[in-house]
């Protein structure tokens, strides 16, 4: 296993680290979302994973466009029994090192033992991690039974590289654009909105770990221009317009997405009425509406904030509702 910092085995194809997810199913003869429902990942039977009998593999990437970030195994079991942790451990360990960490559990007395894992351990560096887990009993997969799996997951600050001076241009650009907004109307909301991948203090090491994983997996994500954030805090939002670059925005104090005037873009609201929960009321763009605003049920700024939506060219606000439940 002396090459996993370079790259993984499927089989005898070896793919190196950094190579997108529909490059390596090219390279398997196989289709993104080969045996998964998303087009982000991918299941194929494996027979081996370094040096032990395996079910399968899985892949999963941030996009197809984008590299393999994390590699799991399904360990073909040993026997019928119980599975004994260490006849994958201590490989591993002669391999590397005694693993960094490690977690062990009784099985409990109820339920299936296969969906409880009594076994955990992790082998860490900077370039990648490797992680074994092991089942209480034998679970049923794709193509068998598994006695655990083996997983192997890429540094998302070394996969960034290739992609993150390209956002920081579009960040630079979009700063430019908003120094003369043609349209600009902030909206107040009752609750503070939360930053993508800041829940703490944005300290640079946590700047560095956004500006990463944004650039990964959803590069249409932007830093809110500064001309834009001296507007607002964490209770307010911003939709805004530039007629002269052909561009709107919606930008909280931190998170910020631009799209093109025309272009034909899928706004949702969502307002869901108080049942077991308060209720509430919800903005979202992009994929997996990864920008977006949320206040409590029925809020107006919220309403007022889809209604302008819908009056900018190529906008549609897909209504949604239900319960709070």
């Amino acid at each position: 296993m002396h090459d996993v910092q370079e790259g993984f085995r499927i089989g005898d194809q070896f793919v190196s680290w950094g190579t997108t997810l529909a490059e390596t199913c090219r390279l398997l003869g196989i289709e993104p979302g080969h045996g998964c429902h998303r087009a982000e990942e991918a299941r194929l039977r494996c027979a081996s994973a370094y040096g032990f009998a395996a079910v399968s593999v899985h892949l999963d990437a941030p996009a197809t466009d984008r590299p393999v970030m994390t590699v799991v195994f399904e360990l073909a079991p040993e026997g019928t029994g119980t599975p004994e942790p260490e006849h994958w451990a201590a490989p591993l360990s002669e391999r590397f090192r005694p693993p960094d960490q490690v977690t062990r559990s009784e099985i409990p007395s109820y339920g299936d033992p296969s969906g409880f894992v009594p076994f955990w351990a992790r082998w860490e560096s900077p370039e990648i991690s490797i992680g074994l887990s092991i089942y209480g009993g034998l679970r049923k997969v794709d193509g068998g039974r598994s006695a655990g799996c083996l997983s192997l997951s890429w540094s998302t600050q070394l996969a960034a590289r290739p992609y993150i001076e390209e956002w920081r241009t579009r960040v630079a650009q979009l700063a430019t654009v908003a120094e003369r907004p043609s349209q600009l109307r902030i909206f107040v909301l009752d609750w503070p909105q939360n930053a993508y991948w800041v829940t703490g203090k944005a300290t640079p090491e946590a700047l560095a770990a956004r500006e990463a994983r944004i650039s990964l997996y959803h590069p249409e994500l932007l830093d809110t221009p500064a001309s834009i954030a001296a507007k607002l805090d964490s209770r307010s939002f911003a939709l805004w317009r530039s007629d002269e670059h052909g561009i709107w925005c919606a930008s909280t104090l931190r998170d910020s997405i631009l799209l093109e005037l025309g272009q034909p873009v899928q706004a949702t609201w969502i307002e869901l009425l108080p049942a077991k929960g308060g209720g509430s009321a919800r903005l979202e763009l992009g994929k997996y509406g990864v920008w977006h605003v949320e206040a409590p049920h029925g809020w107006p700024a919220i309403r007022d904030a889809a209604q302008m939506l819908a009056g900018f060219p190529g906008v549609t606000v897909k209504q949604q509702g239900g319960y709070d439940c």
